[in-house]
C-alpha cells in the first residue's frame, strides 16, 4: 500500500473512490494510478508517485492525485475500464472522458510529459480583437481575466485555474508572438494578467508583476 507515505497522493478505498470522482465533479481534475501491490513495478512506482506528489501536486498545484490497488478493489477498476497494470488515468470535469497514459513504463517524466496535454482545457485562446469581444458575452455573468503569457502554448497552470474558476470566472489567454493585441490592452511586459473592466475599450485592471 502507498499509505501516508507519499505526501500530495491519496489511497484510494471504495468508499473515497466515490468522493474522489464524484464530489464537486465540476471541477474534478486528478490523476488516478491503478496499480497492483504485488507487481514487481510496485517499488518504482512508489518513487514515481512520491516524485509526482511533491512536485506536480504540492510544489505546482496542477492537479490532485491519488492511488488504488487493484488487488484489492477489481470491481472498481474493472468499471473504470482498466485491465493492465499499472495504468495512469486523468480525470477531469463532469462532461470530460477519462484520457489514459500512454502504453508502456510509467515515469514521472512521462507523467508530467502527458498530464499537460490531457488536462481538460478550458482557456479560450485568443488572437485578435474580434476574439475577445466575440468572447466577453458568452457568459457576461463572470469576470473575464486575460492572461498575457510569454509561451507558445497554454500554460498547464492556466488550465487548472480555469477548472478550479468554472463557471466563476472566464480565463483567455493571448500567447507570445501576439503584440498588436497586446498593445491594444496595454500590455507591454509578459506575463501579465488583465481583469476586464470595460467591454468597448478592453481596457481594465492590470498586473505584470513577476508570476511564481
Amino acid at each position: 500500500m502507498f499509505s501516508k507515505e507519499v505526501p500530495g497522493v491519496k489511497e484510494l478505498t471504495a468508499k473515497t473512490w466515490k468522493e474522489s470522482l464524484e464530489e464537486d465533479s465540476i471541477r474534478r481534475n486528478i490523476v488516478i494510478l491503478f496499480y497492483e501491490s504485488n507487481s514487481r513495478e510496485f517499488e518504482d512506482l512508489k518513487q514515481v508517485m512520491t516524485d509526482f506528489g511533491a512536485k506536480i501536486v504540492e510544489a505546482s498545484g496542477l492537479t490532485s492525485a491519488a492511488v488504488i490497488n487493484c488487488a484489492r478493489h477489481q470491481s472498481i477498476c474493472e468499471k473504470a475500464g482498466v485491465r493492465s497494470f499499472p495504468s495512469a488515468l486523468y480525470y477531469g470535469p463532469e462532461g470530460e472522458k477519462p484520457k489514459r497514459h500512454p502504453a508502456g513504463t510509467i515515469s514521472f517524466k512521462s507523467l508530467s510529459t502527458w498530464l499537460p496535454k490531457a488536462m481538460a482545457d478550458y482557456v479560450k485562446v485568443l488572437m485578435t480583437e474580434k476574439d475577445v469581444k466575440r468572447w466577453l458575452p458568452q457568459d457576461d455573468k463572470v469576470p473575464h481575466v486575460v492572461f498575457f503569457s510569454d509561451k507558445a502554448t497554454t500554460p498547464p497552470l492556466m488550465k487548472t485555474l480555469a477548472i478550479e474558476f468554472k463557471g466563476r470566472a472566464a480565463l483567455g489567454v493571448v500567447l507570445a508572438g501576439n503584440e498588436e493585441l497586446a498593445r491594444k490592452m496595454g500590455v507591454r511586459k509578459r506575463p501579465a494578467l488583465v481583469h476586464i473592466n470595460d467591454e468597448e475599450s478592453l481596457q481594465g485592471d492590470s498586473f505584470d508583476k513577476e508570476f511564481k
